[in-house]
């Protein structure tokens, strides 16, 4: 019988043994009755299972690229397999590279799915080996990307959010609001008061709030250079292309620093040439990478008139940048929804200026240009 159920007798099948056919795959289960002057016993059930192994088992992958946020829940590695109607066991397998030695995982690697780690950035490619009575089939790599590049926090608890940008790095997606900075190696307030009126005042919020209940937080703090680059001097060049990298914390969170020229040229150079990654891609936009970064580089969202800008959402990985203007020796912003100037940490030649980054309106490009130390502009962290 094919089941517990009712048994039919086997034409033919009188003798003590019977040699169970196996053409047909599945499971069949048998009994014997053996009948005597003294009575009738039942010998069984017998349960013979045919596999089915004219091939190997067949496997069919499931999703097999996943990017996920670190320490968030794990995803779950899984396929589905024709076993040819054999039992199976399974070994999932990691390796740091694609097509490198694969391992076995040998905490909770031998189930049908595995539940990928995510405690740890970076990315982990994952095989399952499956092996029936009828042979073993492997199911093509598992990509799991971990990102420890979506957030960062100040140590006054304000969050924001951030992006990996190529061989650029990991950059902060809104404009810096902290209001404490590392002096020496304690996190201190530095001095308030930012009413327009105040031409000394550290940093400014639009408009005019208190900085305690900043009306645009969106928008963030514009800072004067001592402000923003209070501690130790980075090493530098005023060459945008030499390769030298900022070591300033300044106001930046903990693990960051303010980017050099050269960090922000490389920043343009990775979403100038890959600006499908970054924004919506625009027709007609000609130039090198850096003459046409800007256009993508500037938020879709309008401060104050036209933005000209495509870059993707802060949330969706684009650099987001608003032109929120500076403010000027007289204590007020000048150009607002006009331009964004971001400090960069290298100095000019001239003591009482240094260099920012520029965006503007009317231009795709992204541009170095001096400013005033004590003007105020707008400042964006580079992960160390």
């Amino acid at each position: 019988t094919a089941s517990a159920g009712t048994y039919t007798d086997i034409a033919s099948a009188t003798a003590a043994t019977y040699a169970a056919p196996t053409a047909t795959a599945g499971t069949l289960y048998y009994r014997c009755v053996i009948t005597t002057a003294c009575g009738t016993v039942n010998a069984g059930p017998y349960t013979v299972k045919v596999n089915d192994c004219t091939a190997a088992p067949t496997v069919t992958q499931g999703t097999a690229s996943y990017t996920v946020n670190k320490s968030a829940t794990a995803p779950s590695l899984s396929f589905t397999a024709d076993l040819k109607g054999g039992a199976a066991t399974y070994q999932w397998q990691s390796c740091a590279t694609s097509g490198g030695t694969y391992a076995n995982i040998t905490t909770n690697g031998t189930s049908a799915t595995y539940a990928a780690p995510t405690a740890t950035a970076g990315t982990v490619y994952y095989k399952c080996i499956i092996t029936t009575a009828c042979g073993n089939v492997t199911t093509a790599y598992y990509t799991v990307f971990v990102n420890d590049c979506f957030s960062v926090s100040d140590a006054e608890g304000h969050t924001y959010t951030a992006s990996k940008f190529g061989t650029a790095g990991c950059w902060m997606t809104q404009n810096l609001r902290s209001t404490w900075t590392m002096q020496g190696s304690t996190f201190r307030s530095i001095p308030k008061g930012i009413n327009s009126g105040n031409v000394n005042s550290p940093y400014y919020d639009f408009p005019n709030a208190s900085v305690d209940t900043i009306a645009h937080p969106e928008y963030g703090l514009l800072y004067t250079w001592a402000a923003a680059n209070v501690g130790a001097s980075a090493t530098e060049t005023s060459d945008p292309h030499v390769g030298i990298a900022s070591t300033r914390q300044g106001i930046c969170p903990s693990g960051w620093h303010l980017p050099s020229r050269y960090e922000w040229n490389m920043l343009a150079q990775e979403i100038g040439s890959n600006p499908a990654l970054y924004a919506v891609p625009q027709t007609g936009l000609t130039g090198e990478p850096a003459q046409i970064a800007g256009a993508y580089m500037k938020s879709q969202t309008a401060v104050s008139g036209a933005t000209n800008g495509y870059s993707l959402s802060r949330q969706t990985g684009g650099f987001d940048a608003l032109l929120v203007a500076t403010v000027i020796s007289t204590g007020n912003p000048v150009e607002w929804g006009q331009r964004t100037r971001l400090w960069c940490t290298a100095s000019s030649s001239l003591d009482d200026q240094a260099p920012t980054a520029m965006m503007v309106p009317a231009s795709n490009e992204f541009s170095f240009t001096s400013m005033r130390k004590s003007y105020k502009g707008s400042v964006r962290c580079v992960r160390d």
